[in-house]
């Protein structure tokens, strides 16, 4: 160990890259380093704040560390948060930025007259998604419309996994390919339902029942606004 500027100049020798260890370095050097340096900690908040003081033994109680530990409880759970906030940022402008593309690509089409199938095409195409299917809800038999109920009730979208039925109700000959699925009622501004928008991905993972319904909704609002006159009737 030698002393440089008031810091610790020490070369970490490491046998892994994940738990560095320092050979020469004992506890007296170190007691000895921080008596003659009682400054070292002032410019360390992040080292002091992931010091853990042992518990002082019972029946004694200190105020202070308990206080101390909840706060690093509570500093944990927020950063947590923090991240999972930027993931979900992060996700949002990614879905943002594909939505922007496929809009802009989908007017041109729009104005000339565009079929389901080139909207199901340029859709899959834009989000990465394996089989898109429109179903007009009037060819949807009435049997197979009652595992859907709960989607034209609810106006939202389903994500994640589904049974074996709607799977293959959505995808037909394509339902052993689909591990993972968005399921979304079709609806006008006037509040009639057009039909059910079926996404499906192989991975099983593709999509998920955690995930926002709001670019979901999007595009069926989208798919609706682009529907020719008699595509549902």
């Amino acid at each position: 160990m030698s002393k440089t500027d008031g810091t610790l100049a020490l070369a970490p020798k490491t046998n892994s890259p994940e738990q560095p260890t320092y050979p020469d370095l004992n506890a007296d050097a170190v007691a000895a380093y921080l008596k003659a340096h009682p400054e070292f900690f002032l410019d360390q908040d992040d080292l002091v704040a992931e010091i853990t003081l042992p518990d002082v033994p019972p029946p004694i109680a200190s105020l202070p560390h308990r206080q101390l530990a909840i706060w690093r409880q509570r500093q944990q759970k927020l950063e947590r948060r923090l991240s999972q906030l930027l993931k979900t940022a992060e996700e949002n402008a990614q879905h943002d930025a594909r939505m922007h593309e496929f809009v802009l690509r989908l007017l041109p089409l729009v104005r000339s007259g565009i079929a389901i199938e080139t909207f199901l095409e340029l859709l899959k195409d834009t989000f990465s998604v394996e089989v898109a299917r429109f179903h007009p809800w009037n060819t949807i038999s009435n049997k197979d419309k009652t595992a859907f109920a709960y989607l034209i009730e609810s106006g939202y979208p389903s994500c994640g996994r589904m049974t074996d039925e709607q799977r293959r109700i959505a995808f037909g000959e394509d339902e052993q390919l689909i591990k993972s699925a968005a399921l979304i009622p079709v609806i006008d501004h006037r509040g009639q339902n057009l039909g059910l928008l079926a996404l499906g991905r192989k991975a099983a993972d593709g999509f998920r029942p955690d995930q926002g319904s709001v670019f979901l909704k999007q595009l069926a609002e989208l798919l609706a606004a682009s529907l020719p006159t008699d595509a549902t009737s």
